[in-house]
């Protein structure tokens, strides 16, 4: 089964993505307005999602793969 996560966004932006004990296992920059991470390959459990835009603001998030 295949798992991706969306993003749209409107500036170049980096997306990290952690696993629970801290660990990047994606980190990615982008300019384009439609973003897949693709999650697939990674276990079950609860990642946290970092995304910081071309003035150094970021937002986290929580992404749960049941």
């Amino acid at each position: 089964m295949n798992w991706y996560f969306c993003i749209d966004v409107q500036k170049d932006v980096e997306f990290t993505v952690y696993d629970i004990v801290g660990e990047t296992i994606i980190s990615k920059n982008s300019s384009i307005v439609n973003n897949t991470l693709d999650l697939t390959k990674f276990e079950k459990g609860i990642y946290m999602l970092v995304v910081t835009n071309w003035n150094g603001e970021t937002e986290t998030y929580k992404l749960i793969k049941e």
